[in-house]
């Protein structure tokens, strides 16, 4: 199942019911920033996405997702390089779902994490910044 938002489905995740042929294991695949294509083996892509269904998912029109602020495509092509996407951050907001965030946009002109749509974290002008510790430069 795809469930997209925003305009043109720039938010969409994939839910995956699957089963492990070899063990007949079931389980669920979730692919929350919609990049499993990307870095999976073309033909189980192709696999997976020849019986996804889609459906909107009704946020729209939500200034915010885990209670960070969305930014939709439109505010990024804006002003591209204001944004970042940060990997394993120490500082990230609690998850509300009590697990942990890996990723998170961050807004380096008002100095704030917000949620990026999937369609700015597939944009090759995103700048990624990997957690170094504590020698990192800021964004500032």
């Amino acid at each position: 199942m795809r469930l997209e938002s925003g305009d043109d489905g720039e938010d969409a995740s994939n839910i995956y019911a699957i089963t492990d042929p070899a063990t007949e294991h079931k389980g669920l695949l979730i692919d929350a920033f919609d990049v499993f294509h990307e870095i999976c083996p073309r033909d189980l892509s192709e696999r997976l996405e020849a019986h996804r269904e889609t459906a909107p998912a009704g946020d729209q029109d939500a200034p915010s997702k885990h209670g960070l602020r969305k930014v939709y495509k439109s505010e990024f092509h804006s002003d591209p390089e204001r944004y970042v996407l940060r990997e394993g951050f120490p500082d990230f907001p609690p998850c509300p779902f009590g697990q942990s965030f890996s990723i998170l946009g961050f807004d380096t002109a008002e100095q704030e994490y917000v949620w990026l749509v999937t369609s700015i974290i597939r944009d090759p002008r995103l700048i990624r910044v990997p957690y170094q510790g504590e020698d990192v430069i800021s964004d500032e």
